[in-house]
């Protein structure tokens, strides 16, 4: 019995707990920080850019820039939940309950990929009266907001997948998935 988990169980590469705890948690969180700060300069970078169209663009993408943020903070609930419930079967050598935790997470994040395009995209309106938008500005948001929604399938099983690689310790995959979506994301505003 011992022969099986000794084989079930995935050899690391490398121990990144040589120092301190302080070292140890700085370096666990590092990809997660890279992320959200790769994910900050997307989004001011769309500010940056609809500044130099309007005022009311630059209000338009900054209403949308919020909403993004909360429309990735929802798939990113599943992505912590995922990740540590893979890191804890992955670390136990328990390979086939980390990949079924995976399909389930990836399963959970499709459907709420769509159900969140879904109400950002008929909710877009709604956003832009809330915050008392009028006019050309009104507009703009309206169209940013539902261009953007369409892609939060896409997101989500991005930032649900990445979070599970990097619990499993592929953070190199991960990273390469995060600058693809990068990527994508230029793509879109062409």
């Amino acid at each position: 019995m011992s022969d099986s988990t000794a084989e079930a169980t995935p050899a690391p590469s490398q121990s990144i707990v040589t120092g301190g705890i302080h070292a140890t948690l700085f370096a666990l969180a590092l990809p997660a920080l890279l992320e959200q700060l790769l994910t900050f300069f997307v989004g001011f970078y769309d500010t940056y850019l609809s500044g130099q169209i309007s005022v009311a663009a630059t209000n338009a993408v900054g209403l949308a820039t919020y909403v993004g943020w909360l429309g990735g903070m929802i798939f990113r609930l599943v992505g912590i939940g995922a990740a540590a419930l893979v890191a804890r079967h992955w670390g136990a050598g328990d390979v086939a309950e980390a990949n079924r935790t995976t399909n389930r997470a990836l399963a959970l994040v499709s459907v709420m990929g769509v159900l969140v395009s879904a109400v950002l995209f008929l909710a877009a309106p709604l956003f832009t009266d809330l915050i008392g938008m009028q006019g050309e500005t009104r507009g703009i948001a309206i169209h940013y907001l539902r261009l953007d929604s369409l892609c939060y399938f896409f997101t989500g099983f991005t930032l649900v997948g990445g979070a599970i690689l990097r619990a499993s310790g592929d953070t190199r995959d991960a990273d390469v998935d995060l600058r693809g979506r990068q990527r994508v994301q230029r793509l879109r505003r062409l």
